[in-house]
């Protein structure tokens, strides 16, 4: 009996581990920060998308992605304030010309 209690008591601590392991593997791949990677990352500028009413208590779209872009180590976007123009309507940036 004595035996069995022990094996018993070992298994259980044996499971404890695996589990508590498993959980600390699955914490650490919450979050993957990629902060180098190329010499010269490639400029890029990301236009504001316009938001409707009712979204403006949300982040701004061009914003997100532009944070994106920095985090994959390969794009250096222009801050908003380098930009020579903001587009507002599609044929300012999308050649009509077929």
């Amino acid at each position: 009996m004595i035996n069995f209690a022990r094996c018993l008591s070992a298994l259980a601590c044996l499971v404890l581990m695996l589990t508590s392991t498993a959980t600390l593997a699955a914490e650490s791949l919450d979050t993957i920060i990629i902060d180098a990677g190329y010499d010269k990352q490639t400029r890029i500028a990301v236009v504001p998308f316009r938001q409707g009413p009712e979204f403006s208590d949300r982040q701004q779209m061009g914003d997100i992605i532009g944070f994106d872009l920095v985090r994959s180590g390969q794009f250096s976007p222009l801050g908003m304030e380098n930009m020579l123009s903001f587009p507002r309507w599609t044929a300012a940036y999308l050649s009509t010309a077929s």
